[in-house]
């Protein structure tokens, strides 16, 4: 499939499992594209930057539920309210520790 990358690049690219990439597909957040011929799984430009609102949210400890509603709204306006919110999260934790 002409411009589309495999999982197995994906993979190396972003230095994630290739069960990580499966686990996103059986949750639903990153649904690739299946071959009818070989099943192998192809991943558009469009399907990495969603790949990539996964990590950071990943990296922020954002719940991958809460991720998957996002990213199911499509909207980016969602994604990055719900960074804001992870954001008053840690200023907040932050705060208690400091105090204690």
């Amino acid at each position: 499939m002409k411009g589309l990358l495999r999982i197995g690049q994906v993979s190396k690219l972003y230095g994630i499992s290739l069960d990580t990439l499966r686990h996103y597909d059986r949750k639903g957040l990153l649904k690739p594209i299946i071959d009818s011929q070989n099943d192998y799984r192809y991943y558009s430009l469009e399907h990495l930057d969603i790949l990539e609102m996964i990590l950071v949210g990943k990296y922020i400890n954002i719940p991958l539920n809460q991720m998957k509603e996002r990213i199911d709204s499509e909207s980016i306006d969602e994604y990055l309210s719900m960074v804001k919110e992870q954001k008053g999260t840690y200023k907040r934790r932050k705060k208690i520790i400091k105090s204690t």
